[in-house]
């Protein structure tokens, strides 16, 4: 039987759901299922949180555990792919513990359990983590994955990590495949060719490198090194003052025959990557993961009575001014309402200012020199004083407010919030009472 006679069979761990009809193989039909694949046993620290805002699944780090291994900081694709290339060593950077085959953030990602839900995780607004098991199973002419074994069978396990860049509209995916079993005659001579795809969401179709492509049996001499694939942006097209690309990526799998007489793909479940050119963020251009909400972190030993006006208005240790009225204030990971960054609708941001000068004159006529009035929620996000919403001001001593307005504002710069982005608010270090 000639191998032009032969059915192949692609099937991938943690994939999107596939219709009913995907599953009535006949011909040379690819058949997808999943195959359950579970984090190991590690102790990682906090696995993260996940929420459904505006309709669409989320997550957040309240605590910041994300690997830190390298700076994303590029001015092309071509230095992205070579600080990539650096930082993705095997064994670089890596802790105690982690496989030596395995670079630090792959090893991270392999130890966390979102990382192995379908699309993989955010678990930064520059990180994403992936990995699932992929199975392809070659069929001789006339059987059905139900009805025949395969005449040939290759497995794998697929760890992807996506880096979105500052200073460049692109992204880096690394491609790393390993814990290979081949079986069956000649199966280690069939193809195998791994890439990214994009699917148009806003803007313009964000553009791909070559696919990392080759024979199964070269992929499991490589020991799992894989690649990396590049995917960059274009800001011809792209939509308003920030000209933003809004693209859903994913990986693609293609399976196919030494001979090159058929080939079959499968995609696997993808997540959203936002580009853009603002200039009032670090570096200018850059990607990030849309799927990630950030969490600006407030030091309650540095900017004590800042923290302790936030802690006060999100857990309702005391009643604040004005009362809410029963209303629920925004920004706590707990309500699920995160902030909004408003950078553009100044008219918003004045009228926020001219209700929060209100308030202070009528509940603290009298404060104090060197006292100023606190706002929250902050005044840059459409939350604000003036977007008819609860809010709360309260008279603290101006170095303490100034140095956390400081420091809030280099937070959305450089965790490259743009207008009309979410993000959450915490209170690091023990938060002081109030009296």
């Amino acid at each position: 039987m000639t191998i032009g006679a032969v059915l192949l069979a692609v099937y991938l761990g943690v994939m999107a759901p596939v219709s009913a009809s995907a599953n009535d193989v006949s011909g040379s039909t690819i058949v997808v299922t999943e195959i359950p694949t579970v984090a190991p046993v590690r102790a990682v620290g906090h696995q993260g949180q996940s929420f459904t805002y505006l309709g669409q699944q989320r997550s957040t780090f309240p605590t910041g555990v994300a690997p830190a291994t390298m700076p994303t900081q590029a001015s092309d694709a071509t230095e992205l792919r070579q600080q990539i290339k650096s930082a993705s060593r095997p064994g670089a950077f890596s802790a105690a513990g982690d496989d030596p085959k395995l670079s630090a953030d792959q090893n991270f990602c392999v130890g966390l359990d979102a990382s192995y839900q379908p699309g993989g995780v955010a678990v930064s607004y520059d990180r994403l983590c992936q990995v699932t098991t992929v199975q392809v199973s070659r069929y001789i002419s006339g059987c059905r994955p139900n009805n025949c074994a395969p005449s040939g069978q290759a497995t794998f396990r697929l760890i992807v990590v996506g880096y979105g860049a500052r200073g460049d509209r692109s992204a880096g995916y690394v491609i790393h495949a390993d814990a290979w079993k081949v079986q069956g005659a000649n199966m280690e001579n069939e193809t195998l060719s791994i890439s990214p795809y994009c699917l148009l969401g806003a803007g313009s179709l964000c553009e791909l490198d070559s696919a990392l492509d080759t024979t199964i049996g070269n992929w499991e001499l490589d020991g799992g090194q894989g690649g990396t694939i590049i995917v960059t942006s274009p800001e011809q097209g792209a939509a308003g003052a920030d000209k933003i690309n809004i693209n859903d990526v994913g990986i693609a799998i293609t399976a196919g025959f030494w001979t090159g007489a058929a080939s079959n793909s499968q995609l696997l479940t993808s997540r959203e990557l936002t580009c853009d050119s603002a200039t009032y963020v670090t570096a200018g251009r850059g990607c990030r993961y849309t799927d990630f909400v950030p969490t600006f972190m407030l030091d309650a030993k540095q900017y004590p009575e800042s923290a302790r006006h936030i802690a006060d208005a999100l857990y309702k240790r005391v009643p604040v001014v004005p009362d809410p009225g029963g209303r629920t204030f925004p920004g706590s990971i707990e309500s699920k309402q995160p902030l909004t960054r408003n950078y553009y609708d100044t008219n918003l941001q004045a009228a926020a200012t001219k209700a929060k000068d209100a308030a202070c004159a009528q509940y603290f006529p009298n404060k104090s020199a060197g006292y100023d009035c606190d706002e929250y929620p902050f005044n840059k996000t459409y939350q604000n004083a003036g977007s008819g919403g609860p809010f709360t001001i309260r008279a603290i001593p101006a170095t303490d407010n100034r140095g956390a307005g400081g420091k809030f504002g280099s937070y959305l710069t450089d965790t490259r919030i743009l207008d009309g982005n979410p993000f959450f608010v915490s209170i690091a270090n023990t938060v002081p009472p109030t009296s």
